[in-house]
């Protein structure tokens, strides 16, 4: 086709992943609060955080998960439609 689409996430959601990625130690995944209620007990975080993003006024609630080399033996094969609930 001649049109090309280009999409950008935008908004709040996106932001914050952004920045826990830049404050992320290497080898470390950190989660925001709603995903750790979406996963329920599927995951088991090794500690929670509450750090000053920029941006923002708040804190905001981290878990911080396993280091990503242990995860492969502790968190159980997870499909995206078993997480995410579409409405």
């Amino acid at each position: 086709s001649e049109r090309r689409l280009e999409y950008t996430p935008i908004g709040d959601t996106v932001n914050i992943a952004s920045r826990l990625c830049g404050v992320a130690p290497g080898g470390t995944c950190y989660i925001g609060a709603h995903t750790r209620e979406l996963l329920g007990d599927r995951i088991n975080p090794v500690a929670e955080h509450h750090l000053k993003l920029k941006g923002k006024t708040d804190t905001v609630e981290i878990h911080e998960l396993h280091p990503l080399s242990a995860m492969a033996s502790t968190v159980p094969s997870m499909r995206m439609e078993d997480i995410v609930k579409t409405g």
